[in-house]
């Protein structure tokens, strides 16, 4: 019998197939591409430009200080928590439902409630990234010290859509290939189960 995990960890702690090590790796680098820019814009709260022209600024000041502050943690709070999403695509609940859920607790998730929307995200991040790339100097003072640092913190988002999608795709098959050899299992244990006998009379 083809055993369907990878060891002998209780089902809510492990995969179905296990992950393989470029595709853990390729989650957490998307998880972690907004983070930088998260951190880096947090001093624009304060006043310091940090690369950012003029009009810029004077439009970041003219709100109050706890519209910024808002307005800056929020956007990082929803970077941050979408990319952290991705780790749905390596982990167990990304695959079943935790046992704490009323209704579908333990139940396989289906397939497309998580590559949908990772596919969509995928794709969203790629053409936003892109597209402020084209017209990245637009709202810097210029290219100087400041403006090459601060494109650092923010190259790795162009990394952020194709990870996502390179491991959305590996998801799926893995996915798949746990369904099938799910399916081959179920298929071997009613062959193999002995047949009803039917009392003759």
């Amino acid at each position: 019998m083809t055993a369907l995990r990878h060891d002998a960890s209780p089902a809510h702690l492990t995969t179905d197939r296990p992950v393989p090590r470029w595709a853990e790796t390729a989650a957490r680098l998307a998880a972690l591409t907004p983070v930088l820019s998260t951190i880096w814009r947090l001093p624009l709260m304060f006043g310091a430009a940090m690369g950012m022209d003029a009009a810029f600024m004077q439009d970041m000041m003219s709100h109050p200080f706890w519209l910024r502050f808002l307005y800056l943690s929020c956007l990082g709070v929803l970077s941050d928590g979408l990319a952290l999403l991705t780790f749905a695509l390596v982990r167990p609940w990304g695959e079943r439902f935790p046992r704490w859920a009323p209704g579908v607790a333990g139940r396989r998730v289906p397939v497309l409630l998580v590559a949908a929307p990772a596919v969509v995200g995928g794709v969203a991040a790629t053409a936003i990234t892109v597209a402020t790339s084209i017209r990245w100097s637009g709202k810097m003072n210029g290219w100087n010290g400041w403006s090459v640092l601060m494109t650092g913190p923010y190259a790795p988002l162009l990394l952020w859509g194709p990870l996502v999608l390179i491991v959305t795709a590996h998801y799926v098959s893995r996915r798949r290939l746990s369904s099938g050899e799910e399916g081959r299992v179920v298929s071997g244990r009613v062959a193999h189960s002995p047949a009803v006998r039917t009392p003759t009379a």
